[in-house]
């Protein structure tokens, strides 16, 4: 439906004489579009949010209590830090939804750009396929004009996998986007690296396989390779690049105003406990 006929329809709402739009269209179009305008400004979880806030506080007065909040209110901005493969995508994506915020993914970021067919796009194909994979700096740039956009700075935001270094962290305290939250999931490296090394890519169909827990169809697994950065060697490297940034990051974050004390999850959980996790960490955040 074009932009003049929700116009029409929303026009034909508001007045009482229309008789111009079956009252039956009318309510099934004003149904959708905003139904649509909730999902797009993520108003389902800002309600609930600010509900689960109102009655915390049982104020005297709730209409001049919620006045404030409004006036007062700041976005919302979390990290999700961890080893590879300990979850941090998964549980910022469900996290994002909880709190009504916008999930940004270094990633997804990678990903979305280098599908685009542009020469920066080929550029970021090229060197995701690389051994040497997309420098962080390249990284750094697209998160920050990422965190900056306005839907992210409206809403608030999660940020998974990122930052890795104090430096990239201080960068982001510098610029004005030091987070107010820290999730960091803890998982043992020897169960890293169960999960990265056996994991197996198949190149002609771009499917991830497991050797363990989820492997390839017969026939397919002499067509799999590791993929750069995973093997045994590579995984170790990264968990101790890892364990030794992460106090550096957490550090910088401290001095920021606003900034809560660290939230550790444990990341031996299965997938089907991560809604109790997600619900644990919200009720942290006071939402």
């Amino acid at each position: 439906m074009s932009d003049q006929a929700d116009e029409a329809l929303i026009d034909a709402a508001f007045a009482k004489d229309d008789k111009h739009v079956p009252p039956e269209e009318l309510a099934s179009e004003r149904a959708g579009l905003v139904t649509q305008y909730a999902e797009d400004h993520m108003l389902t979880p800002l309600l609930q949010i600010m509900l689960h806030k109102l009655l915390k506080a049982k104020p005297e007065d709730p209409v001049a209590h919620l006045a404030h909040m409004l006036r007062t209110w700041r976005e919302t901005m979390v990290v999700v830090v961890g080893p590879p493969a300990s979850g941090k995508r998964t549980l910022g994506e469900k996290l994002a939804q909880r709190l009504g915020l916008q999930q940004v993914s270094p990633a997804d970021l990678v990903r979305g750009l280098a599908g685009t067919n542009t020469s920066l796009g080929n550029s970021l194909q090229s060197m995701s396929e690389s051994s040497e994979g997309v420098p962080d700096d390249f990284i750094e740039d697209l998160i920050l004009q990422r965190l900056q956009e306005q839907d992210c700075t409206d809403k608030g935001w999660v940020l998974d996998g990122w930052p890795r270094t104090a430096e990239q962290a201080e960068r982001m305290v510098a610029v004005g986007l030091a987070p107010m939250y820290a999730v960091i999931i803890d998982v043992p490296d020897d169960e890293i690296e169960m999960r990265v090394t056996y994991r197996k890519h198949h190149p002609l169909t771009g499917q991830l396989f497991h050797m363990l827990t989820d492997p390839p169809p017969l026939g397919e697994a002499r067509k799999c390779i590791t993929r750069p950065g995973e093997s045994s060697k590579e995984v170790q490297e990264r968990l101790a690049l890892h364990r030794a940034s992460l106090p550096g990051v957490l550090e910088a974050f401290k001095g920021s105003t606003g900034f809560h004390p660290p939230m550790t999850v444990d990341g031996m959980r299965p997938l089907e406990n991560y809604d109790s996790i997600v619900e644990c960490i919200a009720r942290e955040i006071g939402v």
